[in-house]
């Protein structure tokens, strides 16, 4: 059994000694053959197996090396011999992390903070690997234990900074400051590491103060004053210092920036982005040649660099080369096709080039593919209107609202827009859904009881301008508005109340003064009235409606001598208005003084020929004989009603028409009268209809004309009024209303005939002279109006609506000859400068294209569409208009106003 035994051994010895031998042979072809620097440091441990730095040089050796598992086996074999070594320690556990082994890597430094608790660099070194696992919390805890531990370790500060830095300034402002407090405490033990400056310099501009930012990034210039990173971040930093500086600071701010840029150029001399910020550096102190220079410079460096191609744009629309800057705006593109920014200043661009259709094309792109953006809304809204492309340039207004419902600017374009063509439907939908979202917004609430109030819709007007003063009790267009509303829908008491306290805030409001005295007037307090209108006419004494309310006032009490004072007060004040001429006409009847009465109803009539007021007294004013061919046999009948009827005392007018001796159709006449008078138009009876072959008298078929024409029934008007002409053919008023009705039929060569037989009894006629000129005109009888226009203005030098429509003949005329533009420029400018409507402004940018001036024709058509109002249908026309003038043919016929 011995031998058995010896036996077994001997052949398990050979056998182990058979596998040492074979793996010894393995290792050989395996394991490389040793260097002279390895054989030295595996040396020194054998001379020294307790010596720390050996094992941590060969192991730093192998691991450069990529020999990690011999690494590993140097490390431990080192721990062994030495049990307490940190640094053995810290660098296994820093190989673990290099070869992306975190699990492994944990393990272990928690094995090892097991073992040694109160060292710091280990919980630091766990920290880390936790920073790298994403567990933020597990990191900082660790690294707040390594500084409780060692309270100045630099390292540990340094990572709660960027712990706490990351992606928190802006979310986080708390966690922001503490990570800027650990850096500063790093700085304290060590402020020789330029990294940690990039870092703060990092958080400060983080936290909006680009000035400290700066100063930190110039330490970090300091410790490291030739690192391109260090000074590309110091430049951005010094240029947005410069962006948002004061006119004061700047002057030293762009002296700094280019020192550090001078200093790059020296160091990288052939790097582009130096000389692109150098040239964008000369562009802010509007050295544009040396900008150019240095852009073109990068670009020639680097042709695809779309920042400076973009940076060249700027300084070439700085030098308004707009062809110069599209093009490198394109080119910048190339390289950045959805650089939103670009994009927008191409648009600039091409509206600089009036390539206003490209620029819209630009500009919608923005629209429908960029974040919204307020200045391209606004833009694109004003291209569009300058285009005249009105329902586009509404919808991009509305569109905007989709993004910025209370933004006030688009608000308050789109509601001018709509008000201004009297859409106030429209207007009113717009503010009211801003008022959901803005309901102290004082302006919004009462400009929604405006569109209510002409939308006919009083009550609810009215709780709009409540609301509005609720919040500025002291708005004062929305009191007056309140005010107005109050009394118009009679209610007396509360309006009363409102202008008492609307006058203790405004003694001397004209308005409050006026409205108070009419109210007064009406309530038939006429002590108090007359009271009131004295004292305001001390203040205002040459106030049209004060005078005219004094006037009425004295009509109602029949003082006639003061009435005609005042009348002829204000006729000289407005001497061609037909209602003053007739009022004051009217005070004269009473006072018997036919001849200027008579005077004065008949300027009325030339200024208005369709006033039946005017009319009536003018048949009153008449001598007997006169009023016979009219009346017949009527005349005593009917004479006292007409005296009532235009005496405007409608109580005793119906008690006349009622009870007057007369057949049914004469009343009823009578009737149509009053209801007109009373402005109830919608009372009217006629019937029959045609009473033409009725013998009645010219008076009931003037008056039977005159109803259809006031109802619109113009054939019916006319034949009523041939009638009359039949029967009175020297009466040369029936031919001023005849020329009128045929006008409106567009009979205009009767009508041209019946204002000229008119003119030639009364040729001081104004209203006729200017229809017969304008039916002239469209018979194409331009030499004709232009006679008849220049007549008028030379009674009539400050009318706007005659001198617009002579200049325009002056302007465009058929027959050449007749064209004069300097003289049309003249009219045309002054009737601006009376009354800038959208007809006078037309003619004006016609007088500038017919002068060569197109630039100035198509800016003044532009102001007339957007400054003034003027109905939807005259869109089409302004299009039309804008597309001739851009042609550029003066020869080329103006558009019609259909």
């Amino acid at each position: 059994m011995r031998i058995e035994n010896m036996k077994n051994r001997c052949v398990s010895g050979i056998f182990l000694i058979g596998i040492f031998l074979f793996s010894a042979g393995c290792q050989g072809f395996l394991i490389p053959v040793p260097d002279t620097q390895e054989s030295r440091l595996r040396n020194a441990i054998r001379i020294h197996p307790a010596h720390e730095l050996g094992y941590v040089r060969l192991a730093q050796y192998l691991e450069s090396k990529r020999r990690y598992s011999e690494s590993f086996s140097v490390l431990r074999a080192g721990q062994q011999q030495i049990p307490d070594s940190i640094a053995l320690i810290r660098l296994e556990g820093g190989l673990y992390q290099g070869l992306g082994h975190y699990r492994e890597s944990q393990k272990f430094y928690s094995a090892q903070i097991r073992k040694h608790p109160d060292n710091p660099l280990l919980f630091l070194d766990r920290a880390q690997l936790y920073w790298l696992m994403e567990k933020q919390q597990l990191a900082l805890a660790d690294a707040q234990k390594a500084l409780t531990l060692k309270p100045d370790l630099f390292e540990a500060h340094y990572l709660v900074g960027v712990i706490l830095g990351d992606k928190s300034a802006l979310k986080f402002p708390e966690q922001s400051e503490e990570a800027l407090d650990a850096y500063i405490e790093a700085s304290k033990i060590n402020d020789r590491n330029p990294d940690l400056w990039l870092r703060i310099s990092s958080l400060w501009e983080k936290r909006g103060d680009t000035h400290k930012a700066k100063i930190a990034m110039l330490r970090a210039v300091e410790l490291s004053p030739e690192s391109k990173l260090y000074l590309r971040r110091l430049s951005v930093l010094q240029e947005k210092e410069l962006d948002g500086s004061s006119q004061k600071n700047s002057t030293e701010i762009a002296e700094e920036l280019q020192q550090t840029l001078l200093h790059m150029l020296k160091l990288f001399p052939e790097n582009s982005w130096v000389h692109a910020h150098y040239g964008n550096w000369a562009w802010t102190q509007e050295k544009f040649v040396l900008a150019e220079k240095y852009l073109r410079r990068a670009l020639k460096l680097n042709s695809t660099y779309p920042w400076a191609s973009f940076r060249l744009g700027v300084v070439y629309l700085s030098l308004e080369n707009w062809e110069s800057a599209q093009l490198s705006f394109e080119e910048g593109l190339i390289y950045d096709p959805e650089n939103e920014w670009a994009i927008q200043q191409i648009g600039h661009t091409l509206e600089m080039l009036e390539k206003n259709e490209e620029a819209i094309a630009r500009y919608e792109w923005l629209m429908e593919s960029a974040p919204a953006n307020l200045l391209v809304i606004n833009r694109l809204n004003r291209l569009y209107w300058d285009e005249f492309l009105f329902d586009k340039g509404e919808d991009t207004l509305l569109r905007g609202l989709e993004k910025f419902p209370t933004e006030t600017m688009l608000n308050e374009k789109l509601v001018a827009y709509y008000e201004s063509h009297r859409l106030f439907e429209k207007a009113s939908k717009v503010l009211s859904s801003f008022v959901k979202l803005e309901p102290d917004n004082s302006a919004a609430l009462a400009k929604l009881g405006f569109y209510e109030n002409n939308l006919k819709r009083q009550e609810k007007a009215l709780r709009w301008f409540k609301k509005a003063l609720a919040v500025s009790p002291d708005f004062e267009w929305a009191r007056m508005q309140k005010i107005g509303i109050l009394l118009k829908t009679e209610q007396a008491e509360n309006a009363e109340i409102e202008l008492n306290n609307f006058l203790k805030d405004k003694p001397d409001s004209e308005w409050a003064l006026l409205e108070l005295s009419q109210l007064k007037l009406k309530q038939k307090q006429f002590d108090e009235a007359e009271a009131m209108l004295d004292q305001s006419l001390e203040l205002y004494k040459d106030s049209p409606g004060l005078l005219q309310t004094q006037g009425r006032l004295y009509k109602l009490q029949e003082r006639w001598q003061e009435a005609e004072q005042v009348f002829q007060k204000l006729v000289k004040l407005r001497p061609n208005n037909s209602l003053l001429l007739t009022h004051l006409g009217f005070i004269q009847w009473k006072l018997n003084k036919i001849m200027p009465a008579r005077r004065n109803i008949t300027q009325a009539l030339y200024e208005n020929p369709g006033s039946l007021w005017a009319w009536n007294l003018h048949l009153l004013l008449q001598p007997e004989v006169q009023q016979r061919r009219w009346l017949g046999e009527e005349l005593n009948v009917l004479l006292p009603v007409l005296k009532v009827l235009a005496s405007q005392n409608t109580e005793k007018a119906w008690q006349k028409i009622t009870t007057v001796r007369t057949d049914p159709f004469t009343r009823q006449v009578l009737k149509n009268l009053h209801f007109l008078l009373e402005g109830a138009p919608e009372e009217i009876v006629m019937e029959p209809q045609d009473m033409t072959s009725k013998q009645l008298l010219p008076w009931m078929h003037e008056k039977w004309g005159y109803f259809h024409e006031m109802l619109g029934n113009r054939e019916l008007a006319a034949l009523h009024f041939e009638v009359v002409a039949k029967a009175l053919p020297d009466n040369a008023w029936i031919h001023a209303r005849l020329g009128w009705v045929y006008e409106r039929l567009e009979n205009l060569e009767k009508s041209r005939i019946h204002y000229s037989r008119f003119l030639q009894n009364h040729p001081q006629a104004f209203d006729v002279s200017f229809r017969l000129a304008n039916v002239e005109t469209l018979l194409g009888n331009e030499a004709s109006s232009i006679e008849l226009y220049e007549k008028i203005i030379a009674e009539r030098p400050e009318d706007d609506l005659v001198l617009n429509n002579l200049a325009w003949l002056y302007l465009t005329a058929q027959d050449r000859r007749l064209r004069n533009i300097e003289k049309g420029m003249n009219l045309a400018l002054k009737s601006v400068e009376l009354l800038p409507t959208i007809d006078n402004l037309d003619t004006l940018a016609e007088a500038y294209f017919q002068s060569g001036k197109i630039k100035k024709a198509i800016e003044i058509i532009r102001k007339a569409a957007i400054d003034v109002d003027y109905p939807l249908k005259r869109h089409s026309y302004l299009r039309k208009q804008l597309l001739r003038f851009r042609n550029g043919n003066p020869d080329s016929t103006p558009p019609t106003l259909s």
